[in-house]
């Protein structure tokens, strides 16, 4: 008999657990959601929380995955002695 353990995630997150998951300050979720490109749900009056979906699709969608970097290439052999000398 196997046991597999998950880990709860919370369907709808604050803005602070929203922060932790994007390792950025709670401003930064404030101003992302003024403008525009991270939608709220309003639970009750005063309280406004993020849906775990929503914040996923805003992850997929702002992930910069970064080109591979160019290999410098090497010169051949040692430099000469003149021009280290010079």
């Amino acid at each position: 008999m196997s046991v597999s353990a998950t880990i709860p995630v919370p369907r709808m997150l604050t803005f602070e657990a929203a922060a932790d998951i994007l390792s950025c300050h709670v401003a930064t979720i404030r101003r992302i959601v003024n403008a525009g490109r991270l939608s709220v749900v309003h639970t009750t009056p005063g309280s406004v929380r993020i849906s775990t979906a929503e914040l996923v699709k805003y992850i997929d969608a702002n992930t910069r995955i970064a080109p591979p970097a160019a290999t410098p290439k090497r010169g051949r052999g040692r430099p000469r002695k003149a021009a280290i000398a010079a």
